[in-house]
């Protein structure tokens, strides 16, 4: 597995993905940021339009500022990550299927989510991160040992149960994260200092769960078992998202799968930051 690097470990490009206020049906402007290991990164391209972009128009609208310095970044056998910050209310956006290729190789895995490492961020979590924050952030990076757990947790109504949560579980829901319940949970996740969560971006009662839900959450549980370290958890689902593209039909409960991996030590730009072009 090839790990996710941290602060000075190796470039990573960032897609921030910014909702237009007051825009119905919703558009988002957005900025492509690279960072080349050096723990300062610069902006590469901002959007120039007027009115943002509708979440159909992004991929046409990305395919050259991000597509293009993706391609140009990539160093045989080793793709270069990409983050995509997005408000929580947003993160059941399939980003991992997107692809900017409009003719590729048969045996070629096009889709961006298994090409490269790609994880979600928290745009609210824009700038200086929070203690609550980075301590379980460096908790969770000393463990070798990883299991699910369950959100929400039965009878949780506020962010007591969350908080206490032991820094060997990263918290799983086999329910969209952007509505409803799901998103009550994952906002009280990220106000209680979580960094990482899995979530399955489809459609879900929002009361009861499904009998699928149970082979889910299992088939989540082997595969975070499987983890060494918290770095290697991108490249773990990069391969199983591979294996999806590949027709593998034993893979094929990955992908509706979701990863937020949101390393504080790297936060990202604050929304007041002054851009500096990057000489690209």
């Amino acid at each position: 597995m090839i790990p996710y690097p941290g602060p000075g470990e190796g470039p990573v490009v960032a897609l921030l993905l910014d909702p237009v206020i007051g825009s119905q049906p919703v558009r988002f402007f957005w900025q492509v940021w690279y960072d080349d290991g050096d723990g300062l990164p610069e902006v590469h391209e901002t959007d120039g339009s007027v009115h943002g972009c509708r979440p159909d128009e992004l991929v046409q609208a990305l395919r050259v500022p991000l597509g293009g310095l993706l391609a140009s970044k990539d160093r045989q056998g080793h793709p270069v990550p990409l983050e995509v910050a997005l408000p929580a209310e947003h993160f059941d956006t399939a980003v991992h299927r997107w692809r900017f290729e409009d003719i590729a190789a048969l045996n070629d895995p096009g889709h961006l989510g298994a090409r490269r490492r790609l994880v979600l961020r928290a745009l609210e979590r824009r700038g200086d991160p929070d203690n609550l924050w980075v301590d379980r952030w460096q908790r969770m990076t000393a463990g070798r040992r990883f299991q699910g757990w369950r959100m929400p947790p039965p009878g949780a109504v506020d962010t007591v149960g969350y908080r206490g949560a032991e820094c060997d579980r990263i918290p799983v829901m086999c329910r969209p994260a952007g509505q409803g319940t799901g998103r009550v949970a994952m906002n009280r996740a990220l106000e209680s200092g979580h960094g990482v969560a899995l979530w399955h971006i489809g459609s879900h009662p929002e009361r009861a769960c499904l009998p699928e839900c149970e082979s889910l959450h299992a088939r989540i549980e082997k595969f975070l078992g499987a983890l060494g370290s918290l770095s290697e958890l991108p490249d773990r689902l990069r391969h199983v998202r591979q294996d999806i593209s590949e027709q593998r039909a034993d893979s094929a409960w990955a992908e509706p799968l979701a990863l937020l991996y949101d390393d504080p030590r790297r936060p990202l730009p604050d929304e007041e930051t002054d851009p500096v072009d990057a000489p690209l």
